[in-house]
């Protein structure tokens, strides 16, 4: 058992590790279109989104690997570790959903799914957050001399602990669902009465985007569950795979909508700098923010 263990403690430091270069990498690639589309971009919650989602995920993955590769480190130096990383990754993680939200109320404009949407992210990340701190208190926290870093894990046995690491993810992946079905929905909706070529475009960079990201976090996030409930002690073994992902995928899909809007319509960008209106037919406007 304790071999294993080891063995998964190592896997997840180079997993932290590459998880961290993917991030990076590709924010190396996008970063002359962030400067084009997003630092000379009027300032708005929009580019303020964009900041957090791009920024902090680097700083919590600089904890994490400095908490991974620290020497002689105590069990407390451990737990102050794993709290405020994960609370930093709960911010992220928020951040993440309201830029889906956001993308959600500019196709539909209705009140009512906003809220409802709104409601629906603040119960996931409550739920994140509550279920992560009773789980906090059954963890056991020790410093490793001789590799270096933190064991954090709960015993194989703690029911406490598999229960509330099913619970963890299930309001997350409902409000996923549900953005992706609602984004869904509008694009096919909007698609057959479309007759504008750069609408066209629109939505469907809207649901090619909105289907690359739930696929692949809905895939991260089911092995993540697995993970947890089979295996408490690889239970961090796929996070930092997900946060990578996340903030990834995230910044494209804000890159893609703010640079295809740019280019496909700038007229309307030039005479309404704060929204933009994209017409499919007279009766069935899609409204589209700037902000994203």
């Amino acid at each position: 058992m304790a071999s294993k263990i080891l063995e998964t403690l190592l896997a997840t430091k180079y997993g932290t590790t590459a998880s961290a270069v993917l991030l990076l990498y590709d924010m190396a690639l996008t970063f002359n279109q962030e400067v084009e589309m997003v630092w000379k971009a009027r300032k708005s919650l929009g580019t303020t989104l964009f900041f957090l989602n791009r920024y902090l995920p680097p700083l919590v993955f600089i904890l994490d690997i400095y908490s991974q590769q620290a020497e002689g480190v105590s069990s407390e130096v451990c737990r102050s570790y794993q709290l405020s990383s994960t609370l930093l990754d709960m911010v992220s993680i928020s951040i993440i959903q309201a830029v889906l939200i956001m993308r959600t109320n500019a196709l539909y404009q209705n009140k009512a799914l906003f809220i409802t949407l709104i409601m629906m992210g603040i119960a996931s990340t409550t739920n994140m957050i509550c279920c992560f701190l009773v789980i906090f208190k059954q963890e056991f926290f020790r410093g490793l001399k001789h590799m270096g870093g933190c064991e954090v894990a709960c015993a194989p046995g703690n029911l406490v602990c598999r229960a509330l690491s099913t619970a963890f993810w299930i309001p997350f992946f409902l409000l996923e669902t549900v953005i992706f079905g609602l984004t869904a929905y509008k694009t096919l909706q909007s698609c057959r009465q479309a007759r504008s070529i750069g609408g066209t475009t629109i939505l469907k960079t809207v649901m090619r985007d909105g289907l690359l990201y739930y696929v692949v976090i809905a895939a991260v996030s089911l092995a993540n569950l697995m993970v947890w409930t089979m295996y408490p002690f690889a239970s961090y073994l796929t996070v930092t795979i997900l946060k990578s992902l996340q903030a990834t995928i995230c910044s494209r899909l804000m890159l893609n909508l703010r640079g295809l809007v740019g280019t496909t319509i700038p007229t309307q960008l030039d005479t309404q700098p704060a929204v933009t209106f994209v017409y499919f037919d007279s009766a069935h406007p899609i409204r589209t923010s700037e902000d994203l």
